[in-house]
């Protein structure tokens, strides 16, 4: 006889006292500031006001290509058709474009001005990003920043002839989990860049957002299948190393600096009930404000899922996985006390 009980719950809603009072606190400062100045007078009066107009021409298609993007809704390193609709906007502007370049299908760029290799001052890139949350879409608003940067460079393209130097406009993909810029950078795509700007959608103008680098760790624990029931000795179960990962995760929160952050999924955690686990994966953002804490924060995740998986599944039982354990954990200034552990 089999029965199926089925049961849910539903999180009650948490309390919004802590961003009310941020939120109180913000507009109180913003209140409070004083213009920022600067000693550089920037363009000519006349030169930014034909930038201004070329912009307010060129409103229609810019919200356009907002909409689009919008709609397509497409998720990291599947933004073809909102390259496309970027290329495509470009191209009848009378600008020449690439795609596909520096081993992303899915970056953009373009080019207007003078170069420095031909007398320029330097280049500036305006950054587009275009990718969408999966299951949510465009959440974040980077269909408005793909909009707000492909306007902003065809505004300043309409000057091209009277820039003393270069802009760019540089399509990034994957910024939503992929790292995109991270490879592009690698391969060179950023090279010869004196500054880069972009616009992010916020809830206040604000010059310096203190954002959070991001690194992701993807943890995969195999263990041995067994039947849960009738030799669940046979098996190592890889479901446990990944509930003990995501619990001393939790607990290292703890010890960790107030601008570091550690957030994470289980991807995956077995087929059915009656099959202990072989295969579990887990998924976490790690983020910090600076590269020095983001290493050593993406260094310690990475000491935890090594320690789980010798804890959970035996790995002390393989001789090869075993020496390098014990190696890695003298290096780090460890020391094995426990006479005949390791025989």
């Amino acid at each position: 006889m089999t029965a199926t009980t089925a049961a849910s719950a539903t999180g009650s809603a948490p309390s919004r006292a802590y961003l009310d009072l941020l939120e109180a606190t913000t507009r109180r400062r913003a209140l409070a500031f004083e213009p920022l100045t600067s000693p550089h007078t920037g363009a000519p009066e006349a030169a930014a006001a034909d930038v201004r107009r070329a912009a307010a021409e060129g409103r229609d298609d810019v919200a356009t290509l907002a909409g689009v993007v919008h709609d397509l809704a497409e998720v990291a390193f599947e933004e073809h058709a909102s390259v496309a609709a970027i290329a495509d906007l470009l191209t009848r502007h009378g600008i020449e474009v690439e795609t596909g370049t520096h081993s992303l299908a899915t970056s953009l760029s373009a080019r207007v001005g003078l170069a420095p290799g031909d007398g320029g001052t330097g280049t500036i890139a305006i950054v587009a990003e275009y990718d969408a949350l999966p299951g949510i879409g465009h959440a974040c608003g980077h269909h408005l920043i793909a909009a707000s940067a492909t306007g902003a460079f065809l505004a300043l393209a309409a000057q091209a002839r009277d820039l003393p130097g270069e802009v760019v406009l540089l399509g990034t993909p994957a910024e939503e989990g992929g790292s995109g810029k991270e490879l592009l950078w690698r391969e060179g795509f950023f090279d010869g860049v004196d500054a880069a700007v972009m616009l992010h959608p916020f809830s206040y103008d604000v010059v310096d957002h203190p954002f959070l680098g991001r690194r992701q760790l993807v943890v995969t624990y195999r263990g041995v299948a067994a039947h849960a029931s009738a030799q669940p000795f046979m098996g190592r179960n890889a479901l446990d190393a990944a509930a003990l990962n995501y619990q001393a995760v939790g607990l290292l929160r703890q010890h960790l600096p107030p601008s570091d952050r550690v957030h994470g999924v289980v991807r995956e955690g077995g087929d059915r009930p009656s099959i202990v686990p072989e295969l579990a994966r887990l998924e976490y953002y790690v983020r910090s404000a600076h590269p020095e804490t983001l290493r050593d924060l993406s260094r310690r995740l990475e000491d935890v899922a090594v320690g789980l998986a010798l804890t959970a599944l035996d790995w002390l039982h393989d001789g090869e996985l075993r020496a390098a354990a014990v190696a890695d954990f003298e290096a780090a200034g460890g020391v094995v006390d426990v006479e005949g552990y390791f025989a």
